[in-house]
């Protein structure tokens, strides 16, 4: 329990490190700070699901998520230091682990819940229609990437879903933490949106992207010990 708060602590700590060398823009340390925060975030949910249930598939399926966006986080960053030409293909290669790890989270939680509540699939529809409202009201700016954008809401949406029927249906602290983190990684993702796509790029946006998205994913591997 001791290493798993560590690495829970560790993992907070870098991200707030790798906010500083971004501000000074400082790009090689900014992509080992978050390189190392999102590796213990993985290192603890590992360690969980040891201490939780001696490798629980479903339990290694939530290890297996945090490990896709730790992947993901990695390939986004190297974009900052990649040449011009690979910028695109790692930003795609990121965001694809990105998504493959939101798809993760929805079935595991959907069978941890053992049931689901289907109206809560609304939500996949109601978060691309956000995007979509404020695109056409210009608060974002997102042009030919508006339809990428509302996918990635709506997956977003799905995982968000699952988590709400899971605290639903269980009703644990597990499900609790679950639904804590979910939450968090929407005001992550957006957050994101409006620094990335919106009328002006406030470094406050980006702590409100990096602070919730690692505690949210510290969350999940925490969860493991709850379920």
């Amino acid at each position: 329990m001791y290493f798993i708060i560590l690495t829970i602590v560790a993992s907070l700590t870098l991200s707030v490190i790798m906010l500083v060398f971004e501000k000074r823009g400082n790009v090689v340390g900014r992509f080992v700070a978050k390189t190392f925060a999102s590796l213990f975030f993985v290192m603890s949910a590992f360690v969980a699901s040891i201490l939780a249930s001696e490798f629980d598939i479903l339990f290694l399926a939530i290890v297996q998520a945090l490990l896709l966006s730790m992947l993901g986080d990695i390939f986004l960053c190297i974009e900052h230091i990649a040449s011009d030409a690979n910028i695109k293909i790692m930003r795609l290669i990121g965001t694809s682990f990105f998504l493959t790890a939101h798809l993760a989270y929805f079935i595991v939680f959907a069978l941890f819940a053992g049931t689901f509540n289907y109206w809560l699939l609304m939500i996949v529809l109601f978060l691309p229609a956000i995007i979509f409202a404020l695109e056409k009201l210009k608060v974002l700016k997102l042009g030919a990437l508006t339809v990428p954008a509302a996918l990635y809401a709506a997956i977003i949406g799905a995982m968000l879903s699952g988590a709400i029927n899971l605290f639903s249906a269980a009703q644990s602290i597990g499900s609790a933490i679950i639904f804590a983190a979910a939450l968090l990684f929407v005001i992550s993702d957006t957050s994101l949106l409006l620094y990335n796509f919106g009328p002006r790029k406030h470094f406050a946006l980006r702590i409100s992207c990096i602070i919730p998205y690692y505690t949210a994913q510290c969350l999940f591997a925490l969860s493991i010990l709850f379920l």
